[in-house]
């Protein structure tokens, strides 16, 4: 097994050595990869287009193995031959390669936001601790094979139980596991909404079922002839592994296994463990506006949002944070100044996710309660005049007043009614799924009358502008 072959290349003393001038290198603003580089004894990065491959942290350890990343900032790696799991920041900083000791030749490692798990071949268990290394489980699952590689998805621990040809999955309760497939020597494992993958190692593919273990297709990926498979990761559009021999390579495919690049980030020194840390993503901003003068309370929900992550909105950060998990980041709105602005959310690992104009600010309400509301940024203001025939712009896209209110826009006709006449149409208005509102007319005479409004707040009074038109 591999981890007999990879003891021989390094000795005791020599790791001791190592962690003695152990330092952790700045990474790059956007670190996606990160893999272990046994050959090197370091945990080296990239970005996820395969740029910008450098060492993240030197002299990480003697045998390293699996490589995973916390929602805490931390990433995490196994090192089979000090039984020990090591962690540092995503930059590279605050590196401890013997950060939790004690782990009897640790070959896996996965982390949820509240605990992490390791692999000890050693035990043939699984062991758990608080995410901060207190509070340890060394039995949590028992009964295993040379186990490796490690995986959380729905609320399940998936396990590559290597000596025993399978791949397993227990409860977050642990204890138990059920065999999901018989596959050739799994090492590593990793899990999406969809399949399972796994790396064979020795065997020179990538295998994948479904998240029951049912159609197991253990040739789904071939690595070149020669090229030991050993770490493997999953994003939304790819999968990757190292070819550990041969190749000396990060290898990418598609989630189909098609478009296959074995050489995605090619000249390495036997790549083992590899962690995918996707970009985050911002799918709401609640509420979508507040007043000037700051403290709106939002709630931004997406994914991959870490904890310690940097919220702005324009070029102003947000305050009292208060991380709820990967799918959603709390706090306060700073001061801004009247319109809409865009809603940023910043990893510790430098990747962003941005919504465009996702948060307007807007007007205190006033005291008294009637002081007029207006358009902002001349949003809906209207055409100086409509031609017979031709499109113009009533409203420009999400338009708001300076006190939130959103501007609707009507059309009316005095003359020559907006319905057909048999095969004839005089005019249309179109609204764009933005809020943008053109107008149409086919080429008669017409005499329309345009109407924009917003409604009423308890400071302001309703908005209302009226325009008429003759082509």
């Amino acid at each position: 097994m591999v981890w007999l072959s990879k003891r021989g290349i390094r000795t005791a003393v020599g790791f001791v050595i190592a962690v003695m001038v152990a330092i952790g290198l700045a990474g790059p603003a956007h670190a996606d990869l990160y893999w272990a580089n046994f050959g090197g004894s370091s945990i080296d990065t990239a970005q996820l287009n395969g740029t910008g491959a450098q060492v993240l942290v030197a002299a990480a350890g003697t045998n390293l193995n699996q490589v995973s990343a916390g929602t805490n900032g931390y990433l995490y790696w196994a090192d089979f031959n000090a039984n020990a799991i090591g962690r540092a920041k995503l930059d590279g900083s605050d590196a401890q390669p013997l950060w939790l000791t004690g782990a009897d030749q640790a070959a896996g490692v996965t982390v949820s936001s509240t605990h992490i798990y390791w692999s000890e071949d050693g035990n043939n268990r699984v062991s758990r601790a608080s995410i901060d290394g207190t509070n340890a489980d060394p039995n949590f699952v028992t009964g295993l094979t040379s186990p490796h590689g490690l995986a959380l998805a729905n609320d399940s621990l998936y396990i590559a139980n290597t000596g025993a040809d399978q791949v397993l999955r227990a409860p977050l309760t642990g204890g138990t596991f059920e065999v999901l497939a018989n596959v050739t020597s799994p090492q590593m494992i990793a899990v999406n909404s969809s399949h399972i993958y796994w790396t064979n190692f020795r065997g020179e593919t990538v295998g994948r079922s479904d998240l029951d273990g049912s159609n197991p297709d253990e040739g789904f990926i071939a690595a070149p002839s020669g090229s030991w498979t050993y770490g493997v990761g999953v994003d939304s559009d790819y999968v990757y592994w190292t070819n550990y021999t041969g190749a000396s390579s990060v290898g990418r495919a598609g989630l189909d296994g098609t478009d296959v690049d074995a050489s995605f980030i090619g000249d390495l020194s036997f790549a083992a463990g590899l962690a995918v840390v996707p970009e985050p993503t911002i799918a709401s901003v609640t509420p979508d506006r507040g007043t000037v003068d700051g403290g709106t309370r939002l709630s931004i929900r997406g994914t991959g949002i870490f904890e310690n992550a940097v919220v702005t909105i324009g070029d102003s950060a947000c305050t009292s944070a208060d991380w709820k998990g990967s799918t959603q980041f709390d706090c306060t709105a700073p001061g801004g100044q009247l319109g809409p602005e865009s809603v940023t959310i910043t990893n510790p690992d430098g990747q962003s996710a941005t919504a465009v104009n996702a948060y307007t600010y807007i007007k205190a309400d006033p005291t008294p309660t009637n002081q007029a509301q207006h358009p902002l940024r001349s949003c809906a203001t209207g055409p100086r005049a409509i031609p017979a025939a031709g499109t113009v712009r009533l409203m420009k896209a999400r338009c708001r007043t300076d006190a939130g209110q959103l501007v609707n826009v009507k059309v009316s006709a005095k003359q020559r009614s907006a319905q057909t006449r048999g095969d004839l149409q005089y005019y249309r208005v179109i609204r764009k799924p933005n809020g943008k509102v053109l107008l149409r007319t086919f080429g008669y005479p017409l005499s329309i009358k345009v109407t924009w409004s917003a409604s009423k707040t308890s400071g302001f009074k309703a908005y209302k502008k009226v325009q008429r038109y003759r082509s």
